[in-house]
């Protein structure tokens, strides 16, 4: 009865400069509340956005809708009618591993034999990495920073809840057991197989492998964890680096998680529970939405595995440039280990932010 169009509170906020010209769901939300729902708030902006060149749309967008708002990358939005304006500083949203997904070659033409056409994407997927380091910088300038957002997570975030209890079963485990036992003990692939389940990957549209498959699929892959288990985000230098970046992408081809057809989230948090100290969990609601501004889901499992290790290798950037060490870790707790105190860390910033 009267009441303003979503759009046209925004119109009016970017008028009265109380938002800038590229904004969050975070920036809006204070003026919005008890005006609109927080669910509409939250959802709005992505429904009626697309990205400039149109490969990413709202669910809005794709039922014939024109979007409102044009998505610039990392969770962030401008006016349509104002693109150009902002258009030079804004880094625009790249859909790289669909890009990546849509090529039906085995690997990227030289230069020579692509069109000028062709060439845009590919500059694009090289562009991936540096747009999830910036992301990281941004978010977490120091460790000061990165510990503070860590220790929201470790305060707040699903205390004394099955998948609380049952991690630190598994990282108590890993504290008094060789890997080469662990991968070939049923129990502990059971403990696994728990904690997934209470970590949501057996819920709503994620549904795991069978317990037995899951077993047959560590046992088949054992020697590569082992093998990497030697290794540590926080120790680890340049002249292993290849070779754990191959260990880890064989890893993720080979390790069938789940049924459903996206594996990154799945498999990614598996592979945590089997390499506790070198591979961070990755989530779609906190992880995805925090680095790219949606959760992004690729389509073939190449492109998930090129998605998996540039997102390890920026983790691994970040961990360095913070001098992340084994002195930071808890005891107990969710801060055990330094791949998941970056997750922590991303989980503590979205909750911060409103975005989680």
């Amino acid at each position: 009865m009267g009441k303003k169009r979503f759009d046209e509170y925004i119109k009016e906020f970017r008028a009265q400069g109380k938002i800038p010209p590229v904004w969050s769901v975070a920036d809006i939300r204070p003026l919005l509340q008890g005006i609109f729902s927080d669910n509409t708030i939250g959802v709005y902006p992505n429904n009626f956005s697309a990205s400039f060149d149109g490969r990413i749309k709202g669910d809005t967008v794709k039922r014939g809708m024109k979007p409102k708002y044009y998505r610039v990358g990392r969770g962030k939005f401008v006016l349509v009618e104002e693109y150009d304006s902002v258009r030079s500083e804004v880094a625009p949203i790249v859909p790289t591993s669909l890009l990546a997904a849509d090529s039906k070659a085995d690997g990227p033409l030289p230069d020579s034999q692509r069109s000028d056409k062709a060439k845009a994407p590919i500059e694009q997927i090289r562009g991936r990495f540096e747009a999830i380091e910036r992301r990281l910088r941004e978010a977490f300038p120091s460790k000061e920073r990165l510990m503070e957002y860590a220790g929201v997570c470790a305060e707040g975030f699903r205390r004394f809840s099955d998948s609380y209890y049952l991690y630190q079963f598994v990282i108590l485990r890993h504290r008094h057991a060789g890997i080469s036992d662990l991968v070939a003990d049923p129990d502990f692939h059971g403990l696994v197989y728990r904690t997934l389940i209470s970590w949501d990957m057996n819920y709503r549209n994620a549904k795991l492998v069978s317990l037995t498959e899951f077993s047959k699929g560590i046992k088949t892959v054992s020697d590569k964890i082992c093998e990497l288990s030697a290794f540590s985000m926080d120790e680890l230098g340049d002249g292993s680096l290849s070779v754990v970046i191959a260990g880890l992408e064989d890893l993720f081809r080979n390790f069938k998680v789940m049924e459903s057809k996206s594996q990154i989230v799945g498999c990614s948090k598996a592979l945590h529970f089997l390499l506790p100290r070198l591979v961070t969990p990755i989530d779609g609601k906190y992880t995805l939405k925090f680095l790219f501004g949606y959760r992004i889901y690729p389509r073939s499992l190449d492109a998930e595995a090129r998605l998996f290790t540039d997102i390890f290798q920026a983790f691994l950037g970040l961990a360095r440039r913070l001098c992340l060490s084994r002195a930071d870790e808890m005891e107990t707790g969710w801060n055990t280990t330094v791949p998941k105190i970056i997750d922590n860390a991303i989980i503590g910033y979205m909750k911060a932010k409103g975005a989680g």
